[in-house]
């Protein structure tokens, strides 16, 4: 990045030249911020690829931060407290930098994609406040609601215990919404009764989050019970519910339920309906009934005149209707594409690729259907395949039968010589299509894969270890058993010294599997399944999953050791602390 204005510039002017200007602009801008080392500032300014406002120098240091965060959000956090750390931590504006700085790392931790790496940004976030000498009431606010995009409620509550000052209503929000988005209801409901008795007043969010906060809770019921006792309280004629704040409550309820609901909602939008075509498309029971019914609110949609079909909704549609099964349902999902993508403005290709994965889901489908609508969809002329679309194809294979797997192969040749360009998902979704196949040495093949990639994340390494866990022990030879077993361990002794993924319940549930499989030494598979389970518990990824793989792998007098007199319904919450999967663990 440090070279990128040089060879913008060159044309124009000599590099000696153009580093001399921009330095003495650094100087003339940054010296009333009392840096301690302008020419290592500069250098730091020039290391992220960032440029300085050639008007109004007291506003560079915002200027900066506003390009951290538009152009490198993920990394916009950290490398503002970089630009932070080089003032006077005594400038008169000390608490505004502060700020600024904390709303970067509420702009890194809302865009970054892995649990662990929002922990790691808000643990930072938290560090950074605490060393700082001052802070105001924004200070803390901002934190907590790092806390809460981090998913950390615990944290959230401290911060706000701890706080030096009386907290306000953007205090209690972002706590409720910490709360909210971890489906706490209790907490939510009783920070809010607080506020009712001792203020200050909530506002909207408030109302919202605790609605959100039952529907993650599934509690529908409380959930239509506080949004009534809301309309009918004479303390909030100010704040009255929202469109939004009814379709929170329709996405709680069950499709019995949701209809009368949403029949008497004062008024729709095209959330309601994506939210109720979504709930229908949940009531597997009655599949028949649910897709017309699905058929008549689409129809609803498309001769309104208050709102307008637009490409996400039908994009929407399609994913939900990939949640149903059946021909009839991958057939009329095609229709829908076909028919209503041509009438929108802008006909965007996630129409297609929500059609491509709606076909992936349907147990039924053929894969050779799905390999035509990737053609037919490459000689449109009205939109342009991204690698996503190859990736729902690729996906949309997987399990149809190993006739399919050349046809793949082919398909990711090209991508790799032509483009678009495979992505880690691209490469992930071969690996799980070899092992989902019984081609021989599939654990070789997917490895090779896995060779490949430039970058992996955690589903790229488990894909790897289920071919290896499924490789067929009966038809291949002892050559191949071998070879798969190797792979595994070094894929897991790899997962675990990487420095951007770690092991979760998945990954230690497949190894287990790989040893049940694969291991042929009874002694030695017992004593490795115990050093895996024990590690498992000390990185709190026990899961339903890992526990059925650790009885299938354990001896019966082993498993019971392990557990500790544990019941499986009953495990310390150290033991199931990061498991990501909420339904797959109880707090105890």
């Amino acid at each position: 990045m440090r070279y990128i204005l040089h060879l913008l510039c060159v044309a124009t002017v000599s590099h000696a030249f153009l580093v001399a200007k921009q330095r003495h602009r650094c100087h003339a801008v940054h010296h009333r911020f009392a840096t301690t080392n302008e020419n290592l500032f500069f250098d730091v300014v020039k290391e992220f690829g960032l440029s300085l406002p050639s008007k109004h120098p007291q506003h560079a240091f915002s200027y900066l931060l506003n390009q951290l965060s538009e152009s490198q959000p993920e990394e916009a956090g950290p490398r503002a407290e970089i630009l932070l750390r080089k003032h006077d931590t005594n400038h008169e504006n000390s608490v505004l930098f502060l700020n600024k700085v904390l709303a970067c790392y509420l702009k890194s931790v809302s865009t970054v994609q892995s649990f662990t790496s929002k922990r790691q940004l808000a643990n930072k976030a938290s560090n950074l406040l605490k060393e700082w000498p001052e802070k105001d009431l924004v200070s803390y606010n901002t934190l907590i609601s790092i806390f809460s995009k981090a998913a950390m409620p615990q944290a959230a509550r401290q911060t706000f215990d701890s706080l030096p000052m009386k907290p306000d209503t953007i205090s209690y929000s972002a706590l409720i919404h910490a709360y909210a988005t971890t489906g706490r209801a209790r907490e939510a409901r009783q920070l809010f009764d607080t506020m009712l008795i001792h203020g200050p007043a909530p506002n909207r969010p408030c109302y919202n989050d605790v609605l959100n906060a039952y529907a993650k809770a599934s509690d529908s019921f409380a959930a239509q019970a506080f949004l009534t006792q809301w309309e009918r309280s004479k303390v909030t004629r100010r704040v009255k519910p929202e469109i939004r704040s009814y379709n929170i409550v329709l996405n709680a309820l069950p499709w019995h339920k949701a209809e009368a609901f949403f029949a008497s909602m004062p008024n729709r939008d095209i959330v309601s309906y994506t939210t109720m075509i979504a709930i229908c498309c949940k009531a597997r029971s009655n599949t028949d009934g649910a897709l017309a019914r699905i058929k008549q609110l689409i129809q609803q949609v498309v001769e309104s005149d208050r709102i307008e079909l637009t490409t996400t909704f039908l994009g929407n549609v399609l994913y939900s209707l990939g949640t149903m099964d059946g021909l009839e349902v991958a057939n009329y999902a095609e229709q829908l594409a076909l028919e209503l993508a041509p009438t929108l403005e802008v006909c965007d290709i996630e129409v297609y690729n929500a059609l491509l994965y709606c076909w992936s889901q349907q147990s039924q489908v053929r894969g050779e259907r799905v390999l035509q609508l990737l053609e037919q969809i490459e000689s449109d002329p009205n939109v342009q395949p991204d690698i996503k679309t190859y990736t729902s194809a690729l996906n949309a294979l997987k399990g149809r039968g190993d006739f399919l797997i050349p046809a793949a192969q082919d398909l990711m040749q090209r991508l790799e010589t032509v483009g678009p360009a495979p992505t880690v998902a691209t490469y992930t979704v071969m690996m799980q299509l070899y092992a989902k196949s019984n081609v021989p040495r599939k654990a070789s093949s997917a490895w090779e894969i896995f060779q490949r990639m430039s970058t992996r994340n955690i589903v790229s390494y488990n894909a790897v270890l289920n071919a290896c866990e499924y490789t067929d022990t009966i038809n291949n030879g002892q050559t191949t058993v071998e070879e798969a077993l190797k792979i595994a361990c070094v894929v897991f002794d790899e997962i675990r010294h990487c420095p951007t993924s770690r092991p979760n319940a998945v990954t230690y549930g497949s190894f287990l599997g790989v040893l049940t499989n694969l291991m042929p030494t009874e002694a030695s598979r017992q004593e490795t399944v115990s050093l895996v389970f024990k590690r498992c518990a000390a990185e709190g990824q026990v899961s339903k999953y890992v526990l059925k793989k650790l009885q299938e792998a354990a001896s019966a007098d082993l498993y019971k050791e392990l557990l500790q007199g544990n019941g499986e319904d009953r495990l310390p919450f150290a033991w199931t602390a990061n498991v990501r999967l909420g339904k797959a663990r109880k707090e105890f």
